[in-house]
């Protein structure tokens, strides 16, 4: 996809929608060149593409309808395709006078142009790089040069070789270099200009001993220690995590760099501890450890949003710094959001944990100048926590307005950072956009003197099969980081992927599907960023969302963390507990094939409406139909009910069964009547697991983003007895009253 948004349009006024295209063997199951409103309720333009074709003109006069911000976008969005298709000089132009006079592209009247070095950490040029490429993503001649001042010094006029123009480094020593730079034209008028600071290194030294065990991990020292005192020493190679493990020994002490580290019991009866350290070579210590083993690993920062912060959903428990301690901490090196509490603190920095405050500045950064952002910032207490190592910018859009990725850069660079806190901008979408976009990754990934981290929101939703599920991660996640190096070489090494772990209906959820487990979806995208080559030494993963996770799935997320991100392994973690992508328990659980392979008893139908999942059931970015079952109201004696009797269940192991339930009317009428719905499930009498059943009432004030039907979220945790069990769902509605039952799921349940 390519899009641009920001734009401002005129309702009812006529525009014309063109581009030259050419295409080769082409097609698509859905192809669109579009202009939409804001939200992309509507959009106007192209769906069809000649299969093969010669540079053509394509044309569209559209008239324009309302947005709700008065915004609209552009795009090109093309879904499974084969072959190619070219693009070039693509226009959205106004036809009437008032059109022309209304309308306003930001980033067409965007006037800044960027000089931007091509580095995604300029504090760490190696000595022996020979040059530092400025990139112009704007026309030029051959008559158009760059002058630069490096330290001073004028260098002879540096001529542009595919919009690059590239600074000689050889006389370059080791510290820090100062640079101004000039695009001039062939007149000497100048065209841009930028100036800043780069520091040239001397790298460590290559360790020839490192073992890598994935993407994500290397080993650094794998020693059995068989005296009382044995030194080692490891290298670092980048600004980054290091993992210590000491196994087999309650009293053992490791000192790092003279300074005693303070162990912790780990997951397997082991003593652990992990610290930020700088690339170089480090040295470690170990005492009264005869017979231990000594692991030390280089892993990613390990990411959790936000810190210590409850469910809406009180029979999850709560989210507290115990929970922490028993399912997170030992997979985590950084809180980000929410508060880290106060009587935490002092655990928190003995166990080198850090804490970033999250800052919103979404819309800020597009109605405030650079200036006023500064302010904004300096004086946020987000931004000023003496407890904080940092703060997360919440958060940057590639294809929103222009001028809010201007005032951000400058912001940034302006920023005063006394403390020298570490800056992390959330993105969403790919850089497209020439010059722009690299100037906004450019001050980003710099940001803090090399303290700036750029996070990509990967938030996947599953698909119909578990092909269809790996295709879609992929091209989530791949295609960003192609086209982050492909705008600033390296630039991997500045990024990091957040995935989603928002499960929890009816508040925000990402699990979609009834016939998909999604912690087995969840280990496959984890199982991607710590196997494929293009994630290798991503230097930050986690999980966004934790406060919107159900109890299970957040306790998983950070198993899975562990399993991939510390432990190194590259096989799913699902095989070793039985997991598989659609569990299969069910037939007919999301009620598709209407009430086919159900036993119905009484007055039952099958329906399906395309609010209900986006709105009642909180799934994110869903628009699709959602199918239920519909019980009408009776005052018989014998009550509608739903039965299906499921096989392969395995005896002593743990299952869940959840379903949501709420009133037909009140979903079409969007009226909220929070209640108890007489809708119950009768599993005969199965072993339960102590506190982890419920039925979960939504019963949140209504707001202009709530209004609509309330659902019950029935939740049963169980342990099988046998290898089948009947499953009875039964409604007592009233005459008159009709009860739906939605998003039936049977899988196997993640005990610890």
């Amino acid at each position: 996809s390519l899009r641009q948004s920001g734009i401002t349009l005129f309702p009812g006024e006529k525009y014309r929608l063109s581009a030259t295209i050419k295409t080769q063997n082409f097609n698509c199951e859905r192809g669109l060149f579009v202009v939409h409103n804001d939200g992309w309720k509507i959009d106007w333009g192209f769906r069809e593409f000649p299969a093969n074709s010669d540079w053509t003109r394509i044309e569209s006069e559209i008239i324009i309808d309302d947005s709700r911000s008065g915004l609209y976008g552009a795009a090109v969005a093309l879904f499974k395709t084969q072959g190619e298709i070219s693009f070039a000089d693509i226009r959205l132009e106004a036809l009437t006078e008032i059109g022309k006079q209304k309308s306003f592209s930001p980033l067409g009247s965007c006037q800044d142009r960027f000089l931007v070095p091509l580095e995604p950490s300029l504090a760490n040029i190696p000595n022996d790089q020979k040059t530092l490429p400025l990139f112009w993503g704007y026309p030029i001649t051959d008559k158009t040069t760059c002058e630069v001042v490096l330290d001073e010094k004028t260098l002879p006029p540096l001529e542009f070789v595919n919009q690059i123009a590239s600074i000689p480094l050889t006389q370059a020593s080791p510290g820090q270099h100062h640079v101004q730079a000039r695009v001039l034209s062939e007149t000497g008028e100048e065209l841009g200009r930028y100036e800043f600071r780069f520091q040239k290194i001397i790298p460590p030294p290559v360790a020839s001993d490192v073992k890598r065990l994935n993407s994500l991990v290397t080993e650094l020292l794998n020693q059995s220690i068989d005296q009382d005192l044995v030194e080692f020493s490891f290298v670092q190679s980048r600004d980054g995590w290091i993992y210590f493990e000491l196994n087999g020994t309650p009293a053992g002490e490791l000192y790092l760099n003279s300074e005693k580290l303070a162990l912790f019991p780990g997951p397997y009866a082991a003593l652990e501890a992990r610290s930020r350290l700088p690339r170089g070579i480090h040295q470690l210590s170990v005492k009264n450890s005869v017979g231990a083993l000594l692991i030390v690993r280089g892993i990613p920062e390990l990411f959790k949003y936000p810190t210590c912060f409850n469910s809406e959903v009180p029979g999850n428990g709560k989210y507290d710094w115990d929970f922490h301690q028993k399912y997170v901490l030992d997979a985590c090196t950084t809180l980000n959001g929410a508060f880290l509490p106060d009587e935490n603190r002092q655990e928190a920095k003995d166990r080198n944990l850090e804490w970033f405050p999250n800052l919103g500045v979404s819309r800020d950064v597009e109605t405030l100048t650079p200036a006023e952002l500064i302010e904004k910032f300096s004086r946020s207490d987000r931004f000023t926590d003496p407890a904080g190592r940092g703060v997360t910018m919440d958060e940057l859009f590639f294809y929103r307005a222009a001028s809010g990725l201007v005032n951000y850069a400058a912001a940034l660079r302006g920023l005063p950072n006394p403390d020298k806190k570490a800056i992390y901008t959330w993105f969403v979408g790919n850089p497209a956009i020439p010059g722009l976009h690299h100037n906004f990754m450019s001050a980003a990934m710099n940001a803090g003197n090399d303290r700036g981290f750029m996070l990509f929101e990967a938030y996947c939703q599953p698909q119909p099969s578990e092909k269809e599920a790996a295709v879609f991660i992929e091209n989530k996640i791949l295609p960003m980081l192609r086209q982050m190096n492909k705008f600033i070489p390296g630039a991997t090494s500045k990024t990091g992927v957040i995935l989603g772990n928002f499960t929890q209906i009816p508040i925000l959820s990402l699990d979609h599907r009834a016939d998909v487990d999604y912690k087995y979806y969840l280990d496959m995208q984890m199982n991607l960023l710590a196997t494929h080559p293009e994630c290798r030494d991503l230097p930050v993963t986690g999980y966004w969302g934790c406060q919107y996770a159900d109890e299970e799935l957040l306790r998983w997320s950070f198993r899975l963390l562990r399993h991939y991100a510390i432990e190194g392994q590259t096989s799913m973690l699902s095989a070793q507990f039985g997991f598989h992508y659609r569990p299969e328990l069910l037939k007919n659980p999301n009620f598709s094939e209407g009430l086919e392979h159900w036993s119905v008893s009484g007055d039952i139908q099958s329906s399906s409406d395309t609010q209900f999942g986006k709105q009642g059931m909180g799934l994110w970015a869903s628009g699709k139909r959602m199918s239920f079952a519909v019980f009408k109201g009776t005052d018989a004696v014998k009550e509608p009910a739903l039965q299906q009797t499921v096989t392969g269940l395995i005896p002593g192991k743990a299952y869940s069964l959840q379903f949501v339930t709420a009133d037909l009317k009140d979903i079409l009428e969007n009226r909220v009547n929070p209640r108890p719905l007489p809708i119950s499930v009768d599993l005969g009498s199965p072993q339960l697991l102590p506190g982890k059943s419920f039925v979960h009432i939504d019963r949140r004030k209504k707001t202009s983003k709530t209004n609509h039907a309330r659902i019950n979220l029935h939740r049963v945790v169980f342990r099988a007895a046998t290898p089948e069990l009947p499953i009875t769902i039964r409604s007592s509605g009233k005459v008159g009253e009709e009860l739906i039952l939605a998003h039936i799921q049977l899988k196997p349940y993640f005990e610890n």
